[in-house]
């Protein structure tokens, strides 16, 4: 333990051990502190902490020293508890995702399986606009049409929907942004790849060390790119000017919407895109998949006057001349 606070000077530890046995132990680097002073605004806490195989547990409140003013968790009752002991004052967010997962299980197989419920309820709950009132009308006449008003799973649900429903948080900055605890549990796969059981403190923290510094290395790329990049301004205003000067790069979002002939329900699909630094991604998430662009994001490209495809979206096994560059063949003669 104190070997980690010599090596690691900008980090600052909180150990908890019980019989010479570490149980166990909370870290945050400096820039990290700085980013939680300035920032802080929502944490997004991922629930499986507990249920891991170490069951170990962290408190931040003694190391950053101020509340956040939206704590995001799942319906993890003891989490919910804890919130409340430890931070009174921060407001307890339910992750919507975790929610609309269990939807199909609550209902019928038949329900689930009607387009028209699944889109309407959806919308309903998914809505960031809808004021409270209109949603609990809408709520009560969407549970009658559907013969939903007595159903365990949905009553609880609407008794606590100040907990999850967007709109009852319109008034908490950041509320739009973070809905899901998805960001959390992201990010615990992404450490997970420099890291193995087994290992020790020192090694672990080493290759903690290691994500971090390309993260941050990543960051100050794109903060050079963004402080050097220059627009094609859309209208001679002030205002526009002023805008790309002061703010960092940001993603142009399009919706597009994929008409199947086959039927009359209609995909949409989330496309984001930054032209200048060359960079798309799709909601539809092919490009993942199948490591090809789809037909959305050739779509924005060309709108948005893309005249190439960017060499980071043509990868080396689709490439005409990928085995010619790297191998040579001789020619054989039988008879």
């Amino acid at each position: 333990m104190n070997d980690c606070r010599a090596h690691y000077p900008n980090y600052s530890f909180e150990f908890n051990c019980q019989d010479d046995v570490l149980d166990c132990m909370f870290w945050a680097d400096e820039m990290e502190k700085a980013y939680y002073a300035e920032f802080g605004d929502v944490i997004s806490f991922d629930a499986t902490l507990r249920t891991n195989k170490y069951r170990m547990s962290l408190s931040l409140l003694k190391t950053h020293g101020k509340e956040p003013t939206l704590f995001l968790t799942d319906q993890d009752a003891a989490i919910k508890q804890a919130v409340e002991n430890v931070f009174p004052n921060s407001k307890h967010r339910l992750c919507m995702w975790h929610i609309m997962k269990k939807v199909e299980k609550k209902i019928s197989d038949d329900l689930f399986m009607n387009t028209d419920f699944r889109k309407r309820f959806s919308k309903l709950v998914w809505d960031i606009n809808m004021k409270p009132d209109v949603f609990e009308v809408k709520w009560g006449l969407l549970m009658k049409e559907f013969n939903l008003e007595d159903t365990r799973w949905f009553k609880d649900m609407f008794t606590i929907r100040d907990s999850w429903i967007p709109g009852y948080f319109s008034d908490i900055p950041m509320c739009g942004l973070m809905k899901t605890t998805l960001m959390s549990e992201s990010m615990n796969s992404f450490f997970n790849t420099y890291s193995e059981s087994g290992n020790l403190l020192s090694n672990f923290m080493m290759n903690y060390d290691t994500s971090i510094q390309k993260q941050r290395n990543t960051q100050r790329e794109l903060d050079k790119a963004s402080k050097k990049a220059s627009y094609k301004m859309q209208t001679p205003r002030e205002i526009e000017l002023q805008a790309s000067k002061v703010y960092t790069n940001g993603w142009e979002v399009y919706i597009v919407q994929h008409n199947n002939s086959k039927s009359e329900f209609k995909n949409e699909f989330k496309v984001e895109i930054k032209a200048e630094e060359k960079e798309i991604n799709c909601s539809c998430e092919h490009f993942k998949r199948m490591s090809v662009l789809c037909r959305h994001a050739f779509t924005i490209m060309m709108r948005c006057g893309v005249k190439e495809i960017p060499e980071r979206y043509i990868l080396k096994r689709w490439r005409k001349d990928v085995i010619s560059r790297n191998y040579r063949f001789s020619s054989l003669q039988s008879d």
